[in-house]
């Protein structure tokens, strides 16, 4: 478990000793599809922005942070202090401005009127937290912030004080396609009844999330290069072996047993999304970007969406953020991680989602992204590059 920063030690023995039980399964089933690397009913009524404050309103900000403030409250979420920055790292950290025109004033949770649905047909002794989400979309640091700050009370009460129902994914697989909710169960997860776990779906910027899947596609693979990535539409030097001009497949791996096809990249994101989105069973969809610059508020209202409360052995002053990596140290896979302030950084910057995209890439890409999911988690299509 990743070294976090915290004021308490007895708090840190604790989350230690509850955060390895809650991840005892997950490291048995490693082999289980693929793993990733960073970080029906009517549309119109699935989507909630709450009235929320910015994280910096709950108690008053030095005035010298100026318009970082917010960044520097998130910090302090995560047991990360202003002096403990140099200052070419403060400088790089993006204003709450920018944050704002990024990604709104509020975040955007898809979902919620499901809710009270998961709520009413199952027990609260029997429920659970599921994490789900496509490859390189921070399905780790959502488990780990509920983990982190969610209990369900009542099975604590019936089965014992580590047993929160937080798990770190849904039994069919986080990474598969919702059509296998009923179909599939993972080797730990094979006596879980599927619809027990409230699943917490994690979305990402396409194109930011296409660059993730140019340098760790892991299960997918699709003819690219480092120059040319994530090569939507062939180029004259591509040698498609179907024959195809217009477009470049790609095919998942996620067992020996099962592979799904989608005629490219941005296919495959709108493909995987739209199963979730138009799924008929309560589940709540987040953007990864909103875990990191609304991370108090998205964690809140999803433990209590599902009949959960916050940890009552949180450490003082509330609400955890994770500190150490995008996907938490030995829960992480491989080496590639990023901290707190590295993500804050990183996605706080939108500049570079187009590079190696080509003209064609850029027009092939307004249309195959699905736009009712764009427009619901208010993902714009970047200007190309000049």
């Amino acid at each position: 478990m990743a070294l976090l920063v915290l004021a308490d030690l007895f708090y840190l023995f604790n989350v230690s000793v509850q955060s390895l039980a809650d991840r005892a399964n997950k490291h048995q089933d490693n082999t289980e599809g693929a793993v990733e690397q960073d970080f029906h009913e009517t549309h119109g009524h699935h989507l909630q922005m709450a009235p929320i404050p910015d994280p910096g309103e709950e108690q008053p900000l030095d005035d010298e942070d100026g318009d970082k403030g917010p960044i520097f409250e998130i910090l302090k979420q995560a047991g990360i202090h202003k002096k403990d920055l140099d200052q070419a790292t403060i400088d790089a950290l993006p204003t709450w401005t920018t944050i704002q025109l990024l990604f709104g004033k509020a975040p955007r949770i898809y979902g919620l009127d499901t809710c009270e649905r998961f709520r009413n047909s199952t027990d609260p002794t029997i429920r659970f937290f599921g994490i789900a989400g496509t490859f390189n979309t921070g399905t780790n640091l959502l488990s780990e912030l509920m983990i982190q700050n969610c209990q369900i009370t009542e099975r604590m009460n019936a089965y014992g004080h580590q047993s929160k129902g937080m798990r770190w994914q849904v039994p069919w697989g986080k990474h598969y396609p919702a059509s296998y909710r009923e179909q599939h169960a993972t080797k730990t997860d094979k006596t879980v009844p599927f619809d027990h776990s409230l699943p917490l779906v994690t979305i990402r910027h396409p194109y930011s999330w296409m660059q993730s899947m140019c340098r760790h596609p892991y299960a997918a693979s699709w003819k690219h290069s480092k120059e040319h990535c994530p090569n939507l539409v062939p180029t004259p030097e591509d040698d498609l072996a179907d024959g195809k001009t217009d477009q470049v497949p790609v095919t998942v791996k996620y067992s020996k047993e099962f592979s799904a096809h989608h005629d490219s990249l941005a296919h495959f994101w709108s493909d995987w999304y739209h199963l979730y989105y138009d799924a008929n069973f309560p589940r709540i969809i987040v953007r990864f970007e909103d875990l990191l610059f609304y991370g108090k508020e998205v964690t809140e209202t999803l433990c209590e969406c599902g009949g959960g409360v916050p940890r009552e052995d949180r450490r003082p002053g509330g609400f955890m953020h994770i500190s150490e990596s995008a996907k938490l140290g030995t829960s992480a896979h491989g080496k590639h991680k990023t901290d707190l302030v590295g993500a804050l950084i990183k996605y706080g910057n939108q500049d570079h989602l187009v590079d190696q995209m080509t003209p064609e890439d850029l027009e092939k890409a307004k249309t195959w992204f699905n736009p009712d999911i764009m427009k619901t988690f208010d993902y714009s299509h970047p200007k190309p590059k000049h």
